[in-house]
């Protein structure tokens, strides 16, 4: 694509939910620990699906193995349900993707989560450690929020923002995104531009990094 983020007027962020790195429960690693010592005694081999190339989770990936010092095999998929069930049917090691993209698996003994790419424990899952508690900082995820065309008058920015905040507050709001294991996170216009402005320099510094600087451009 090639728009940029400068075509665009942040206006509220509603959600944010960070990466995780699942297994099947049936794994020989249970924890985080053997998981990396598992991919540093056999380089390369592990197989960890994200939901395609470029992708958040793709990049979650790839600072969590610069961060731990381990070699992985990416696998792209063509959206974080292929690559789960591929996991699922034991085709691959682990995947990268949200929480409560393996939610439902994790639930009936499936899967494990075995560590979550955020600043604190993730509300749904508090027996599931963070990288930074292991000493790795790797805090990365995917927020979802309000943004508006460049050039939409003030006015109109000003009354989304207020109804966005509001909507944050409502508990119906709450509930649904609650069912769906994802997390309310409001930032008002200020803070949301500071999230979108502090990851377009390091995404886009990480994907000039992969050889992929074309579309980051």
């Amino acid at each position: 694509t090639k728009l940029q983020v400068d075509d665009f007027v942040p206006v509220a962020m509603l959600s944010e939910d960070p990466s995780a790195l699942t297994v099947r429960a049936d794994a020989p690693y249970k924890t985080l620990e053997e998981f990396i010592a598992a991919g540093k005694k056999a380089p390369g081999t592990l197989q960890v699906a994200n939901p395609g190339t470029g992708s958040i989770y793709h990049l979650a990936a790839e600072m969590f193995e610069r961060a731990v010092g381990i070699d992985l095999n990416p696998v792209p998929f063509t959206g974080a349900n292929p690559a789960v069930q591929s996991l699922l049917g034991g085709h691959i090691d682990a995947v990268v993707t949200s929480p409560a993209e393996v939610a439902a698996h994790v639930a009936v003994g499936k899967l494990r989560i075995l560590g979550v790419m955020a600043e604190r424990r993730v509300t749904n899952f508090p027996e599931v450690p963070t990288l930074r508690e292991k000493g790795y900082d790797v805090v990365i995820g995917a927020w979802r929020g309000m943004i508006a065309p460049k050039g939409t008058p003030q006015p109109v920015v000003d009354a989304l923002r207020n109804i966005s905040r509001t909507a944050a507050k409502e508990p119906a709001f709450a509930s649904i995104l609650a069912k769906q294991n994802l997390s309310i996170v409001y930032k008002d216009q200020p803070e949301f531009t500071a999230v979108i402005q502090k990851d377009n320099a390091r995404f886009k510094e990480l994907l000039g990094s992969l050889g992929m600087l074309s579309a980051a451009k």
